[in-house]
């Protein structure tokens, strides 16, 4: 019944041998933390077991607990492990303030151009929409070549490059 309750419970479906393994690696660890005082490394599970190092490196990686994000820490405890998860999809305020600065900089230095070029810069790098425009796109939108849109993005870049310098926009830069 034992063998039954192991062999469903997991979440993902592990091989028979596999699983035959990695009940004699717990075995073995259990055997030789008793013997030894102390939790034994993999050589001397192997040297135990008759295993090879590679099979019981697999069979760790199998051996990781699954749990669930709400499930609660410890005893008496009201706390469950997502609250000490940090939400990866929230931006860090400071993070938003320096991109908001970075942008009103960015939109000044732009303000320079004529309005054709300032278009341009705006498509190619996606200042407006987040979706920046390849050459061939702009191209299309103005009714010239990609390697005309390309000399006008150099042209822009030369005389945004001196300017931006004086305004110390390396300060944006991320190195």
């Amino acid at each position: 019944m034992l063998k039954i309750v192991e062999r469903h419970a997991r979440g993902i479906q592990i091989p028979y041998a596999l699983s035959r393994s990695i009940n004699k690696i717990q075995k073995a660890r259990k055997a030789l933390s008793n013997s030894h005082g102390r939790y034994p490394d993999d050589w001397e599970v192997a040297k135990f077991t008759g295993l090879s190092l590679a099979k019981i490196e697999s069979a760790k990686k199998c051996l990781r607990v699954v749990a669930s994000l709400d499930q609660k820490i410890g005893e008496g405890h009201y706390a469950k492990y997502s609250e000490f998860i940090p939400d990866m999809s929230i931006q860090n305020p400071e993070e938003a303030v320096t991109r908001q600065h970075m942008r009103e900089e960015i939109y000044d230095l732009l303000r320079g151009l004529d309005s054709r070029e300032r278009q341009v810069m705006v498509l190619r790098y996606g200042f407006k929409d987040n979706q920046p425009k390849s050459l061939a796109e702009i191209g299309r939108l103005f009714h010239v070549s990609k390697e005309r849109v390309r000399k006008i993005e150099k042209k822009i870049m030369i005389k945004l490059r001196d300017e931006g310098i004086r305004r110390n926009l390396s300060r944006y830069v991320i190195l």
